[in-house]
C-alpha cells in the first residue's frame, strides 16, 4: 500500500483511472442513446457581473486547479490526463434566458455546445440572463464530481472577491486513493437484478425527464433514510424483488486536507428488504461507512480500460435493443449534498438565492440540497419509466412526506 502525499499542483500528467474511464465512455457507442455524462450545478441569482469579470475569475480559478484544464490522450489502456495544450473551460453567455430551472423543460440551451474529453474544453461556465439568471457550471463527470464542482464555483467566486485561492492538491487518482486505503476485500453484494423504482417501462420514448420539487427548508431527521423507505414501498407497488440503493460517497473523507476538482466519489449499495424502514437504512448505510465499502476495489474491474469506450457504453448504457428491458443496478440512486452556505457565493454585483445540480441520465436519480432557506430534491428518470403519470404521483409523494 504506497503513501500518497498532498502538495500544491500547477500541472497534471498521469493515467485515467477506471472510473474516469467509465464515465467518459457514457454515450460514445454509435448506437447508444445514452448523452454523454456530464455534471450540471446551477446557482440560481441575481447577477450584474460584468463578463469581463467572470472571464477573469474563470481564468484565475482554472490557473489555481489545473484539472479543471486537461484533455485525454491515448487509447484504452494508454489513456492519460495531460494539461500540455489543454483548453481552458469555456465560458458562454445566454441572452433572454427564459427557463424556470424546475424541469428540463426549456433547459436544452444547457447542453448547446460540447464539452469534449480529447479536444477540450473539460469545463464549461455559462452566464444565462433572462427572467431568472443562473450561473451554470457542466464537467465531463470523467474530470470532475459534484464536490469538485462546489470547490472549483467557490474558487471563481474568492477569485471575484480577489480573495488568495486554495487551488488543488491531489496528483493521484479516485482508485489511487482506493488502493492506498485499508479497506475489506471486495465481497460480491446480494445476487438478482434490482426492481424499477415506478415500475415496467411504459411507452418507447427514449428521453429523460427531471423534476426540482424546492420546499422551505425545516429541521428533518434521517431525510435520506426516510426518502430511502418511501422509494422501497413505491417501488414494491408495483413488483417484488431486490429494492438496491446506490448512494455516492464523496472518498475526500479518507484523506483530510485532499482539495481537489477532479472525481473522487465513490458508491456504496444498500439493499432493504420488506422488513427495512428508514432506521434500518440509517444502520446499514452507516455500517458500509464505517467498514469503508467506499474504497473496496475489485481488481478485475480494472481489465475493462482495456476495451474501447464504446463497447463499454454499448455493453452498459442504453441502446435501441435494451432500453425497454434493461437489468438494473439499482432500483434508484440517492444521495444528500448537504447545507450548501450561499455566503460562499456572495460578492459586489452578485446575490445567490439557490444552488442545486441536475440529476444524471440513465436510471432513477434523487439527489437532495440545503441551500438557503430551501430544500431542494431533484428527482430524474427515463421517460419510459417516468410515464402514465408515475412521475407525478411520485414528486407528490415525496413533497408530502417533507412538507
Amino acid at each position: 500500500m504506497k503513501t500518497l502525499t498532498l502538495e500544491p499542483q500547477t500541472e497534471v500528467h498521469r493515467n485515467v483511472s477506471i472510473a474516469e474511464y467509465y464515465h467518459g465512455a457514457v454515450g460514445s457507442s454509435k448506437r447508444t442513446i445514452e448523452p454523454p455524462r456530464i455534471s450540471v450545478m446551477i446557482i440560481e441569482c441575481e447577477n450584474q457581473i460584468a463578463v469581463e469579470r467572470w472571464e477573469a475569475a474563470l481564468k484565475r480559478a482554472a490557473d489555481a486547479n489545473p484539472t479543471t484544464r486537461i484533455k485525454m490522450v491515448g487509447q484504452r489502456q494508454k489513456s492519460r490526463w495531460t494539461s500540455d495544450g489543454a483548453p481552458y473551460p469555456a465560458l458562454r453567455v445566454v441572452q433572454n434566458c427564459d427557463w424556470d430551472g424546475r424541469s428540463q423543460e426549456g433547459a436544452e440551451f444547457i447542453d448547446a455546445t460540447p464539452v469534449d474529453l480529447r479536444a477540450g474544453p473539460v469545463i464549461e461556465l455559462v452566464i444565462a440572463k433572462g427572467k431568472k439568471d443562473f450561473v451554470i457550471l457542466r464537467a465531463q463527470h470523467a474530470v470532475m464530481d459534484g464536490m469538485g464542482m462546489l470547490h472549483f464555483l467557490r474558487e471563481i467566486f474568492r477569485g471575484l472577491r480577489g480573495e488568495p485561492l486554495l487551488g488543488s492538491n491531489a496528483a493521484f487518482s479516485d482508485v489511487d486513493l482506493m488502493l492506498a486505503t485499508a479497506a475489506p476485500p471486495y465481497q460480491p453484494g446480494t445476487k438478482g437484478v434490482s426492481i424499477p423504482l415506478t415500475g415496467d417501462t411504459q411507452g418507447t420514448d427514449t428521453s429523460d425527464v427531471w423534476r426540482r420539487l424546492t420546499l422551505p427548508l425545516t429541521p428533518q431527521k434521517n431525510l435520506l433514510g426516510r426518502l430511502a423507505e418511501l422509494c422501497a414501498n413505491y417501488a414494491r407497488r408495483f413488483n417484488e424483488g431486490l429494492v438496491r440503493f446506490a448512494v455516492p460517497v464523496n472518498l475526500r473523507r479518507h484523506y483530510p486536507g485532499l482539495v481537489s476538482t477532479s472525481n473522487f466519489t465513490g458508491l456504496i449499495h444498500i439493499d432493504m428488504d420488506k422488513a427495512d424502514d428508514a432506521e434500518s437504512f440509517r444502520h446499514k448505510l452507516r455500517q458500509a461507512l464505517d467498514d469503508k465499502r467506499d474504497v473496496v476495489y475489485h481488481r478485475m474491474v480494472k481489465l475493462l480500460i482495456y476495451l474501447p469506450m464504446s463497447w463499454i457504453d454499448f455493453g452498459s448504457g442504453r441502446h435501441k435493443g435494451n432500453y425497454l428491458n434493461r437489468k438494473l443496478a439499482e432500483t434508484v440512486l440517492i444521495t444528500n449534498f448537504g447545507t450548501v452556505d450561499l455566503n460562499e457565493f456572495a460578492c459586489p454585483d452578485f446575490t445567490a438565492h439557490n444552488v442545486y445540480s441536475l440529476p444524471l441520465a440513465g436510471n432513477a436519480f434523487i439527489s437532495l440540497y440545503a441551500s438557503g432557506e430551501n430544500l431542494n430534491v431533484m428527482i430524474g428518470m427515463p421517460k419510459v419509466y417516468a410515464s402514465g403519470g408515475r412521475m407525478e404521483e411520485f414528486c407528490e409523494k415525496v413533497e408530502r412526506m417533507l412538507s
